[in-house]
């Protein structure tokens, strides 16, 4: 686990960047400050994925998820596979 802030109010130890992995930190501040609740992230970046993971029509995401937990972080993630 980060050992950055992870409350809604403080700055980041890494801001959030397109095309990188989610840290701890910002899984925390999704399910613990901002939904208070399970929280499913989809759609990630192509490029954080691997090339068999199915391409969404926009070109720039991929048919994957992750399935955060409060006070927990990803429990489970999975993708679909480019079949065409």
């Amino acid at each position: 686990p980060s050992t950055g802030k992870t409350h809604s109010r403080e700055p980041f130890e890494a801001p959030p960047v397109w095309g990188k992995g989610l840290r701890y930190e910002h899984e925390r501040a999704l399910t613990d400050y901002v939904f208070k609740a399970p929280v499913f992230v989809t759609d990630f970046p192509s490029v954080s994925k691997p090339f068999y993971t199915r391409q969404n029509d926009d070109g720039k995401t991929v048919a994957a998820f992750d399935l955060l937990m409060p006070h927990v972080g990803e429990v489970v993630g999975g993708s679909a596979r480019e079949e065409r």
